[in-house]
């Protein structure tokens, strides 16, 4: 009987850590939008707080908008940092590169579009930085992302951060409404928690056969 209980708890132990890997989404900010675009030549983006316990992304969206007439030439490159770099207005600037598309091409990109990053294996901390840098913007044309808050599951800062000749720097809006844009984080957590609960519940097996043998 000891043995048959022993047995079940082992395999219910396994079954849970094994659920845990299903993804969740640990952001989200594309409900509310605010009907205003961020643009500039520089690279830039937004920190943000996950919500979750997902900490390896998979999957990524952002939605951008253009004007003017696209020649074809554009393109962008999506980074995401971990924010470990100088002390700029009380918060701690992007640094280390967690993840780098590479430049990619956006083509002939109506408004409104979303840009997807699929099938990522990128460990990420609680907060991290999103950014992008656009290029071959020229001509009159215009591409930036969307502003919408507050996010729906996360949480974030109502500002973002600008790539100014190589310094990161802190920017608001003009009527002080929030910054924050228009994506979400699609993520599993990672190996190591998984190995930590499974273990956990192991113990707590073997505890309980102990108490039961006593």
């Amino acid at each position: 009987m000891k043995n048959n209980l022993v047995k079940l708890l082992s395999v219910l132990a396994a079954v849970s850590a094994a659920g845990t890997l299903s993804a969740e989404v640990v952001y989200q900010n594309t409900t509310t939008k605010l009907g205003s675009t961020f643009s500039s030549p520089n690279e830039f983006g937004d920190q943000i707080i996950l919500g979750g316990s997902g900490r390896k992304v998979t999957d990524f969206s952002m939605e951008y908008s253009t004007t003017g007439t696209f020649s074809g030439n554009e393109s962008g490159r999506l980074r995401f940092y971990a924010n470990d770099g100088a002390g700029s207005g009380g918060r701690v600037a992007p640094s280390s590169v967690l993840y780098d598309s590479g430049t990619f091409a956006l083509g002939m990109a109506p408004t409104g579009l979303n840009l997807n990053f699929n099938g990522l294996e990128v460990n990420v901390p609680d907060s991290f930085t999103f950014t992008i840098a656009f290029g071959g913007i020229e001509n009159g044309e215009v591409a930036g992302l969307n502003v919408y808050s507050p996010p729906t599951i996360g949480n974030g800062f109502t500002d973002i951060w600008e790539n100014n000749g190589g310094t990161w720097e802190l920017r608001k809006a003009n009527d002080n409404t929030p910054l924050d844009f228009g994506a979400q984080v699609t993520a599993v957590p990672e190996p190591g928690t998984l190995a930590l609960g499974a273990m956990g519940l192991a113990l707590a097996v073997a505890a309980y056969a102990r108490r039961k043998k006593a």
